[in-house]
C-alpha cells in the first residue's frame, strides 16, 4: 500500500477538482475505491471541492449541504472514505521528504482534522482523476504524483 498524503495546500497540487469529470454522463468512480457506496460518496466530495474551487478543507455542514442540494435528506455518509481511528491531522505539514502541499497519513482517503474539517489525500484525488479525467489531455498530470 502506498503512503497517502493529506493535501494541505490545494492550490499547489497538480490535479484540481475541475480536472475531474463528474458532469453529464458520469455515474460513479468505477473501481476507484473497490466499493460502490464509497465511490458514490467520493462524487459528492469532488462536487463540493469543485464548488469551493479547490481542495479546500470542508466541514460536515458543507458536505451535507451539497448532498441535500442533490435531493437527498437521509444524511451524507463517507462510506469508508474516512478512517475514524487512524488519520486525524495534527499540526502543520513539516515532514522530511514531504511535498510542501501534503502530509503523510495512513488509513482512509479523507482525513478529519482536529479543527473538525475534512481534507482529501493525494490518493483520493488520483483515484478519482484516473477513473474520470475531465479531458484525456490531462493524463500527464497523473504521473506527477
Amino acid at each position: 500500500m502506498s503512503t497517502k498524503r493529506i493535501i494541505t495546500d490545494g492550490s499547489q497540487f497538480p490535479v484540481q477538482p475541475c480536472d475531474i469529470h463528474i458532469g453529464e454522463g458520469f455515474r460513479r468512480f468505477w473501481d476507484a475505491f473497490g466499493n460502490a457506496e464509497t465511490e458514490i460518496s467520493a462524487y459528492y466530495v469532488v462536487r463540493l471541492c469543485q464548488k469551493l474551487g479547490g481542495w479546500i478543507p470542508f466541514t460536515r455542514d458543507e458536505i451535507e449541504s451539497v448532498y441535500r442540494e442533490a435531493g437527498h435528506h437521509d444524511g451524507f455518509r463517507f462510506n469508508q472514505l474516512v478512517d475514524q481511528g487512524e488519520n486525524v491531522l495534527n499540526g502543520p505539514a513539516v515532514l522530511l521528504g514531504a511535498m510542501p502541499e501534503t502530509e503523510p497519513v495512513g488509513g482512509g482517503w479523507i482525513v478529519l482534522g482536529t479543527d473538525d474539517k475534512y481534507r482529501v489525500t493525494d490518493d483520493f484525488v488520483m483515484r478519482c482523476f484516473r477513473t474520470s479525467p475531465a479531458s484525456k489531455t490531462l493524463g500527464m498530470a497523473a504521473t506527477l504524483v
